[in-house]
């Protein structure tokens, strides 16, 4: 695992139930997101959608509400954890986005809703094969990112000061 994996779970091990408290009511009902995700779950249809970086499962609770069966997964174990007892019915697992344990085309969604701005530039493209490798043939892809191009390196987050290699 490379230094930024690293430093990067550390960090969400660290924030994890404080990022809970943060995000749980960020959006309501008449949020943008809650319509991007209703027109995820429509053409999804039937079929297991992998909520990967799902942190403490914050849009876990609204996919199972859309009718999907969900599976989660994150790279801290601090947010799976968390996800895990927030959402007790659906199985979470901790997994890189770099080597997914999930069975090649068994998916018919992937949520990777703001979990991949922590992916190194260089490494997209392999992560992006990885999320084509467990997606079934004609699965769908949602991802969400934030607009810029500024790389950042926070050393304070959600209340935390955060020990980064």
């Amino acid at each position: 695992m490379g230094s930024d994996t690293a430093d990067t779970r550390a960090a969400y091990d660290t924030v994890a139930e404080d990022y809970l408290d943060l995000v749980r009511d960020a959006f309501g009902d008449a949020h943008p997101e809650q319509a991007v995700l209703a027109g995820f779950a429509e053409r999804i249809g039937d079929g297991v959608v992998a909520d990967i970086g799902c942190g403490p499962g914050r849009l876990t609770g609204p996919l199972r509400q859309l009718g999907l069966d969900v599976v989660s997964l994150d790279l801290s174990p601090g947010m799976v954890v968390v996800a895990r007892r927030e959402h007790p019915d659906v199985p979470a697992a901790v997994g890189s986005v770099d080597a997914l344990p999930l069975a090649a085309g068994g998916l018919a969604g992937v949520l990777a809703w703001y979990s991949l701005i922590n992916t190194p530039t260089d490494r997209l493209t392999a992560v992006f094969a990885e999320l084509r490798r467990v997606l079934a043939d004609g699965g769908l892809l949602l991802t969400g990112f934030q607009v810029g191009d500024e790389v950042r390196h926070h050393r304070h987050l959600y209340g935390h000061d955060l020990v980064l290699s």
